[in-house]
């Protein structure tokens, strides 16, 4: 009897560990669908730049932003695709939308704190915010800048230097990302806080 039992248990068991065996990074195949080569930490960290402002010794604001290049959008998607097992076919249609979204369009994600709440208002109507984007002699101003709701435990792959204290926005500029990142871009952004100049890529 004490063996029937065991062996019962075991019929239980084992089916519930087969489940919960993880699949390890890079073990997935996505078809004839390139995946990016090289380490994301490092094209992050090219593509990415951080500074801030003082005010009467105190820190008043710091700006952590990443300009969505391609290299960084092609990590970023292969990532998801990693994380949540996507198919071949999910890979492939979402790198292709992602790519499509840099024909017309630059990004640039920013992480933001200031010392007073109630400035960290970039996507308000209302905000005092300067933001602009110089590319190879233009000017250009946000088309949009939208408050960013993912949840940031999600987040924290694709940005790692998300803190609790910021609040984090993407701001589009009308300009392919091919031509923001030919050459140099400059981001101001700029407040009765103080103006921060990040330059792209390091």
């Amino acid at each position: 009897m004490r063996i029937s039992v065991v062996f019962f248990v075991m019929l239980l068991v084992l089916p519930l560990a087969g489940c919960n065996t993880p699949i390890h990074h890079g073990e997935l195949s996505f078809g004839d669908t390139p995946v990016p080569t090289g380490d994301y930490g490092s094209v992050l960290n090219r593509w990415t730049q951080n500074d801030k402002t003082y005010n009467g010794g105190a820190e008043a604001v710091q700006i952590t932003a990443t300009l969505l290049s391609r290299e960084v959008v092609e990590q970023q998607v292969y990532l998801d695709a990693e994380r949540f097992h996507w198919t071949p076919e999910k890979y492939r249609d979402s790198r292709q939308q992602a790519l499509y979204g840099n024909e017309s369009a630059t990004r640039v994600f920013l992480s933001v704190y200031t010392n007073n709440a109630d400035s960290n208002n970039l996507d308000k109507s209302s905000s005092v915010w300067n933001i602009f984007l110089d590319v190879n002699g233009k000017r250009l101003l946000p088309s949009s800048i939208v408050r960013s709701h993912e949840n940031r435990a999600d987040m924290v792959d694709k940005f790692p230097y998300l803190n609790v204290w910021t609040t984090n926005y993407y701001v589009t500029f009308p300009n392919p990302t091919s031509d923001s990142t030919s050459g140099r871009a400059d981001l101001t952004v700029a407040g009765t806080l103080g103006a921060i100049h990040l330059s792209f890529p390091k």
